[in-house]
């Protein structure tokens, strides 16, 4: 196993060979969730796992990552340890048109260059497993303080009723 994987890949060529690639791929380097993720001791890094492929006419790869990522949650502004473990078949295409002639069990990868830059790959798969407002399941303390549900919050049928205790316990 590589401690790393390469930075570009030439998928069409490896889809040839049936190439596999496995290794780690640090959280710092993906720019685009920056924003998003919280790194911590932790959480710095994800396993990927590309298998590169020739199924019929078609270049594929399947992705696999799984580790964790340090998220916020968004109930309570504290830090979440999410378990990400995605797998995603992917056909490689050159042109927009031909996304349309692929079959249901394939996503498209398409290519604007001969090289795939695997750093925006696993980036594309992450923010597509992240979930878009993360919280704990369970109990969680709120920004003031207070113990609170995050799946009361979401399930109530009475959504003002939070800020009523708010306002009761900022009153007393």
């Amino acid at each position: 196993m590589l401690d790393r994987l390469p930075k570009t890949l030439e998928p069409t060529l490896l889809a040839q060979q049936q190439a596999v690639f496995e290794g780690h791929v640090s959280l710092e380097e993906l720019t685009r969730l920056a924003d998003i993720l919280l790194v911590d001791g932790d959480c710095r890094s994800v396993q990927a796992r590309l298998e590169f492929a020739r199924e019929g006419r078609l270049n594929v790869v399947k992705v696999q990552i799984t580790g964790h990522l340090s998220l916020k949650c968004q109930s309570c502004l504290e830090m979440i340890t999410y378990p990400i473990q995605t797998q995603s078949h992917l056909a490689i295409v050159c042109e927009a048109a031909e996304i349309s002639y692929l079959p249901d069990s394939y996503e498209p990868l398409l290519l604007e260059a001969e090289l795939l830059v695997v750093n925006e790959l696993i980036e594309e798969e992450l923010l597509l497993a992240i979930p878009d407002f993360p919280r704990h399941e369970n109990e969680c303390r709120s920004y003031f303080g207070d113990q609170l549900r995050c799946s009361n919050l979401v399930e109530s049928n009475r959504p003002f009723s939070v800020l009523a205790e708010l306002k009761k316990t900022i009153g007393d």
